[in-house]
């Protein structure tokens, strides 16, 4: 339990700094500000999320997660850091848990 606790606090540290920052001009362009699944949050949206690509990868959990940040709170980066953050937090854990059952 405390590798795990240790493993969280380390996890939030290394990306706490994103907090303080906007997007970045590395791939947010083609993820959030010009990809067309998040021009409307609709069904035919969705569901082009889970059956196309965006610069040619199959990611479907972190675009359908744009898509309701973008849907619910417009271009706002921190809602984005967060979210990101939290799915971090949730593969440290799962990682953690599959490498203390082995």
């Amino acid at each position: 339990m405390r590798v795990a606790c240790v493993l969280v606090v380390l996890t939030v540290a290394a990306f706490f700094p994103t907090f303080f920052n906007g997007f970045v001009n590395w791939d947010d362009a083609q993820n959030i500000y010009e990809n067309p699944h998040l021009a409307a949050f609709d069904w035919a949206s969705i569901r082009s999320i889970f059956t196309g690509n965006i610069m040619g990868n199959y990611n479907p959990a972190p675009i359908f997660t744009f898509a309701i940040e973008r849907a619910l709170f417009g271009f706002n980066p921190v809602v984005f850091h967060t979210t990101n953050l939290l799915l971090h937090l949730v593969c440290v854990v799962l990682v953690f848990r599959i490498r203390s059952e082995e």
